[in-house]
């Protein structure tokens, strides 16, 4: 048993036996300091400024410290056979002291716990080889071991290659600040220039003056929600990406991959909390992670500054050319096409634009979410959006409850602005009306249709000059048998539930075609479209007529009263209920038929 610097290693042997087999010495190391945390400890008063920050290089001394031991133990695992030759080459040179060290003393120690009866049947090398293939321990112990028990030489071995990696890792965050700074002054600078510039001055000359483009600038605002998870419990290695990523990635490209081998490398050790030092690594997080939101906020800015010369626009020649809305509005319609929003700063007039080139005002393009649909031909542009949000309003007002409060929504608003209401729809013979495809058209129809019913229901009462023998009734109970239509529910007299009738007409057009904008109750449409083909074309007619004295022909036979008559009709109907079956005794007769023609 030896104790040293507070560490006991104790060494077992069993009763020796023959070669072939040997008694199984036991090699057992009890430690309990780390000795990386010692080693480590060297970098602790070198420290570097980064931008504000100043950070130790205690954490990279660290982490240099733990690749060299996991690389050892690796080593040895993968191995056994030839130990040196899978060591990593890059290591090789700088921790071969510490390597070849290592391996001498386990060699020897684990010969030395066999019987002496043993040794001189077995080479030190061959029982090593064996050994390894079943540890006392895990090799990462007996490594532990030997680096605190040789500190000075671990030490010495280590401390260029923790001096050069700290210095990769510290040039490259330096350069990754430098790169966040210069670009918030190249933006500043382009900022103020251009709100300096002449309205005629194109803004491209100013951004490259500035070393910056309209696609970087884009390119930007895609990091704003991996700048906003920049904060003290991120690690180092994915700040350092992403920073690279948002401001270096086109000067820098390869400048910096020696920094992130490194951090690769060293693996999360330069963000475990358990490492010392490294919470002045989440300072310097946080600092990038405020540096690169003041970047964004200035580009954001700069955009909207360049926007607002444009008109907001997108596609054609606009800076915005690789803007997803650019790059959805080119592959919805190719290029060479500009629009622009209906207004920039209305929550949803500024998703809604109107096409400026080639000239269109009738031709509107709505975003939904992730890609633009375009209105139809005709739909009437900024007027026809006009009265498609106040016919959802009228569809919410009558009781539809899928377009209560959807006079915003873009989904609902599309497939009433694009109802496909054409040529293939329109109602022949409709009294005065001229028909035109799209929602003004679809309505323009709903009111003609409606208020042709009313008034060739009106017309063919009066024709008839119902009485007492023949009133309502039997007059409604017809009109229901030819077309369909219960007058009862019918609001003849009532203007406002005609208004709301027109609304439920166009409505029953639109769900009929578009079952994203609402569902069910589509039958308005198709009962009064069916209604009205009943009835443009029936002709009701009242037959009147009087018994005649034969020996006087131009007298009524007054004898006559209450004769059996008997009536019939081709080519039409009775009225159920005015069915004339006897003379009458003074007044004319009268006998109501219903007949179809075109």
């Amino acid at each position: 048993m030896r104790h040293a610097g507070g560490i006991l290693v104790v060494l077992l042997m069993l009763a020796a036996g023959a070669v072939s087999a040997l008694a199984e010495p036991v090699l057992i190391v009890e430690y309990h300091p780390d000795p990386c945390r010692e080693i480590a400890k060297a970098g602790r008063d070198k420290t570097a400024t980064i931008g504000k920050v100043t950070i130790s290089y205690e954490p990279v001394y660290y982490a240099a410290c733990e690749r060299v031991r996991t690389s050892i133990v690796d080593s040895i695992k993968a191995r056994a056979d030839q130990l040196r030759d899978d060591l990593e080459t890059e290591l090789q040179s700088r921790v071969a002291p510490i390597y070849d060290g290592f391996l001498k003393w386990l060699s020897l120690a684990v010969y030395d716990s066999l019987p002496e009866a043993d040794k001189a049947r077995i080479k030190p090398e061959e029982h090593f080889q064996e050994w390894l293939q079943h540890p006392d321990q895990e090799l990462a112990t007996y490594v532990n071991f030997y680096m605190t028990e040789h500190l000075p030489l671990v030490m010495q071995a280590l401390e260029r290659y923790q001096n050069d990696s700290s210095r990769e890792i510290v040039d490259g965050l330096r350069a990754l600040w430098e790169s966040g700074r210069k670009k918030l002054e190249a933006l500043d600078k382009a900022y103020d220039d251009l709100q300096e510039a002449a309205p005629e001055t194109p803004y491209t000359d100013i951004l490259i003056k500035h070393g910056l483009s309209g696609e970087g600038i884009e390119r930007l605002k895609h990091y704003e929600g991996q700048f906003d998870l920049l904060d003290k419990n991120y690690n180092i290695i994915d700040t350092a990406r992403t920073i690279h990523g948002a401001f270096t990635a086109e000067t820098y490209s390869g400048r910096l991959e020696g920094m992130f081998t490194l951090m690769e490398k060293f693996g999360g050790y330069l963000s475990d909390t358990n490492v010392p030092g490294v919470s002045l690594m989440g300072t310097l997080i946080e600092a990038y992670g405020q540096m690169a939101k003041e970047v964004l906020a200035r580009a954001n800015e700069l955009e909207q500054l360049i926007r607002a010369r444009e008109g907001f626009c997108i596609g054609a020649d606009t800076h915005t050319l690789l803007n997803d809305r650019s790059k959805a509005l080119a592959a919805l319609v190719g290029d060479g096409v500009q629009a622009c929003p209906l207004d920039e700063k209305a929550p949803l007039l500024s998703d809604i634009y109107v096409q400026t080139d080639p000239n269109d005002t009738n031709q509107l393009y709505f975003w939904a979410t992730d890609a633009f649909v375009k209105g139809r031909e005709g739909g009437g542009g900024e007027a026809g959006l006009r009265r498609v949000r106040d016919f959802i309003r009228e569809a919410a007002a009558i009781g539809f409850a899928e377009y209560v409060g959807k006079d915003a929504d873009m989904k609902t608003i599309v497939a009433v602005y694009n109802t496909p209401y054409g040529p293939e729809h329109y109602l022949a013979d409709l009294p005065g009306h001229r028909p035109s495809p799209g929602l003004p058209g679809l309505v323009a129809e709903a009111d003609a249709v409606i208020d042709a019913i009313v008034r060739r229901i009106g017309e063919l009462r009066d024709h008839l000059r119902l009485d007492e023998s023949c009133g309502d009734d039997p007059f409604a109970r017809l009109i229901e048998a030819e077309t369909g239509l219960r007058l009862s529910a019918f609001p003849l007299d009532d203007r406002d539930a005609q208004a709301k009738l027109k609304t439920s007409y166009a409505l029953g057009f639109i769900q009929s075609h578009a079952s994203w904008a609402g569902s069910g109750r589509t039958e308005a449409y198709q009962r009064y479209h069916t209604v009205w083909e009943g009835l443009k074309f029936l002709s009701l007619v009242r037959v009147e007529g009087q018994l005649l004295d034969k020996a006087r022909s131009d007298s009524a036979c007054e004898k006559c009263a209450s004769a059996a008559i008997t009536l019939s009709v081709s080519e039409g109907a009775e009225m159920p209920g005015c069915r004339v079956s006897a003379a009458g005794f003074r007044l004319p007769t009268g006998w109501v038929v219903s007949l179809r023609g075109s």
